[in-house]
């Protein structure tokens, strides 16, 4: 999702996993696809679109420190073990209404990490799937 930086600030911005704040986090990213196709018939020119299957993913940038939290509120070692949740974004328009996003039964898939030497924290990109964007 892309949005247009003059109107809406970092510093509006507010991530909740599964209604608890994360405030260590650099960077939220998802995505909402469709798979759509070119049907053909006779000819050689398309002759309507096909809609197939939706598909939403997304990544989200946070300290380690944080995901470790996350996994120890829910006993687990692995990230993809984590049971499904609700990642919702929120951000002030400019007339100071809020919009949110709210990213439905989301479930991590990976975690990447570097460490590198002086690094003063250790960020982790983590990525996940979900059902729904409401």
């Amino acid at each position: 999702m892309a949005f247009d930086s003059r109107a809406y600030d970092w510093s509006q911005l507010r991530l909740l996993h599964n209604g608890q704040e994360l405030t260590s986090f650099t960077r939220v990213q998802y995505t909402a696809d469709f798979d759509k196709k070119l049907q053909y018939g006779a000819g050689t020119n398309p002759q309507f679109v096909g809609i197939g299957n939706k598909s939403f993913s997304g990544s989200i940038t946070i300290k380690k420190r944080d995901l470790i939290a996350i996994k120890a509120r829910f006993g687990v070692k692995l990230l993809g073990d984590v049971p499904p949740f609700t990642i919702t974004i929120a951000y002030k328009r400019p007339d100071l209404t809020v919009q949110s996003d709210s990213l439905m039964f989301c479930e991590f898939g990976g975690e990447d990490v570097s460490i590198g030497q002086g690094d003063p924290d250790t960020e982790v990109t983590a990525n996940f799937i979900f059902l729904s964007l409401v």
